[in-house]
């Protein structure tokens, strides 16, 4: 007998399915952090959060960046030159400045100067007649820029210093002159 029958197949199992396809992460907000400080104590730009524009930290300033001053005004080529001769015009310069230098303008020292320049002149003049003037001018001019120029200290007590000690060497000189008139005067020839 045979039997014509082919043994049953066991069924198949069904194909597991298919994992479903990875959804891109959702972006979460960036809470922002106090910048970090690099090597030249300038804070770091933070990092950009997905969707927001970029803002620089505060006290970021970009490299190559030049601020302007405030009440600057470009010049249009040609229009509004200075002529020959004449200080072109600086905007937004602080008082006190040169218009072509980035360093301040020394303070006026012209009193200071005067009675050095006397002072030495009183001293050089001594025994020509004029340092007594000289010395006079130079310790009055001395102890005003004492008063209106503190900052000028070496230029005004070179001229104390050379105004006193001028009419300290004339006094001493009128005196002895006066001493060796008076003895000479006091004896005569003829008191043998």
């Amino acid at each position: 007998m045979s039997d014509n029958t082919v043994p049953p197949v066991p069924p198949i199992p069904p194909a597991p399915p298919a994992p479903p396809e990875p959804t891109p992460p959702v972006p979460t907000a960036a809470v922002p952090t106090e910048p970090e400080q690099n090597a030249y104590a300038q804070p770091t730009p933070p990092t950009p959060v997905y969707g927001q524009p970029e803002q620089p930290a505060p006290g970021y300033v970009a490299p190559g960046y030049v601020p302007q001053q405030p009440g600057y005004v470009p010049q249009q080529p040609g229009y509004g030159q200075p002529g020959y001769g004449e200080q072109p015009p600086v905007y937004g310069q602080p008082a006190g400045y040169s218009a072509y230098s980035a360093y301040p303008a020394a303070p006026p020292k012209g009193l200071a100067i005067t009675s050095m320049a006397l002072g030495i002149g009183a001293f050089v003049t001594m025994l020509f007649g004029l340092g007594f003037f000289a010395a006079i001018g130079a310790i009055i001019t001395g102890f005003m820029a004492r008063k209106q120029q503190p900052y000028a200290r070496g230029f005004w007590l070179t001229g104390l210093i050379g105004g006193f000690v001028t009419l300290g060497l004339l006094i001493a000189i009128f005196v002895i002159y006066v001493v060796v008139i008076v003895v000479s005067s006091a004896q005569s020839p003829y008191d043998y």
